[in-house]
């Protein structure tokens, strides 16, 4: 079986950098760690407080650290999902993605390659707080990918000379 052709419009630059800026500017789910912000919020000024409620309530003191120990614990929980940030790599799942871009290339559809394209090259590094990780290893994905690897090669490499992405498989 021969690869299909590449679609007019695969490897335009301004579609591709466009593709990129939707990808990254969509709406998610739901913000990012809300939920734990407010549970480290919450435990943190409760914990913060401890001194005044041991004053004014008749807990013993073994009572009184185990609250201020299960305080600080959903403080430090709450705090740790408060810095997760969502890839679409996670959301998604690497897979999902490189499936996707295997569909759009063998259905030939420019528009789609594009898009699924530069969404799996820009899920490749996840930021989670101050640390960043590789969500995928490009050999595997590589492979994953068949035939439509090269295609994604050069997208990287046309993304990555406009300065807007960094590189992932032709590192």
């Amino acid at each position: 079986m021969t690869a299909p052709a590449l679609p007019d419009g695969a490897l335009d630059a301004a579609l591709l950098e466009a593709a990129l800026w939707e990808v990254r500017n969509e709406e998610p789910d739901g913000p990012p760690g809300s939920a734990g912000c407010a549970a480290a919020a919450v435990a943190l000024l409760a914990f913060v407080l401890m001194p005044v409620v041991a004053r004014v309530t008749p807990l013993s003191g073994s009572a009184l650290f185990w609250l201020g120990a299960g305080l600080l614990a959903v403080a430090v929980v709450g705090g740790a999902l408060a810095f997760h940030d969502r890839s679409p790599a996670e959301s998604e799942g690497a897979d999902a993605l490189a499936e996707a871009v295997r569909r759009a290339w063998d259905a030939a559809d420019a528009a789609a390659l594009r898009r699924s394209t530069v969404a799996l090259l820009d899920a490749y590094v996840e930021t989670v707080g101050p640390t960043r990780r590789r969500t995928f290893e490009p050999g595997e994905m590589r492979a994953r990918l068949g035939p439509a690897a090269a295609y994604v090669e050069e997208v990287e490499r046309i993304l990555v000379a406009r300065g807007v992405l960094g590189r992932c498989f032709t590192a």
